[in-house]
């Protein structure tokens, strides 16, 4: 019997793409932006969520390294999660968010450019009910055109097939 050697354990890296926002995706992008960053680093939520919260309790002990170490960590965190909100901005809109101090805002002011609000999303709901209702008048119509070019007889098809069916429309 031969022995076989231990399989090495590999290491995996997976190479995620920061999710750009579009224009009136702004729903399917938080969730994909919330889920990247939760995998890049959970701690980076809860700063755009709850804002950089390095508040002092005033009754602890006042010990000036551990302040500054987790105000500085806490100021890193808020630079790394501004930085990944930023990246996901098309550079055409860049500019309109230079002003973001933290990442809570940041994420505010994208969710206020590109998430709309009730009432602009309610227009858009009822523009594009509509524009669909049109579409299926417009099919109608072509429709029953059809069916009367199709229950001519036989010797109109010729007729028929020179008819554009645009001027049909009118009728």
């Amino acid at each position: 019997m031969s022995e076989t050697e231990p399989i090495p354990p590999t290491s995996s890296v997976t190479a995620l793409r920061i999710p750009i926002i579009k224009k009136g995706e702004y729903d399917l992008w938080s969730m994909k932006m919330r889920q990247y960053i939760a995998i890049t680093d959970h701690i980076l939520w809860d700063i755009i969520t709850n804002g950089n919260q390095t508040t002092t309790d005033p009754a602890s002990p006042s010990v000036s390294a551990p302040k500054t170490s987790l105000a500085a960590n806490a100021r890193r965190n808020n630079e790394k999660a501004l930085n990944i909100l930023l990246s996901a901005i098309p550079d055409r809109h860049l500019l309109s968010f230079h002003d973001a101090v933290d990442a809570r805002s940041l994420w505010k002011a994208i969710k206020a450019r590109f998430g709309g609000n009730e009432a602009s999303k309610k227009m858009q709901k009822n523009l594009l009910n509509s524009a669909y209702e049109r579409f299926q008048h417009t099919v109608s119509i072509e429709d029953a055109n059809l069916k009367f070019l199709r229950s001519l007889p036989s010797v109109w098809h010729v007729v028929a097939t020179m008819i554009p069916l645009q001027q049909l429309k009118g009728v």
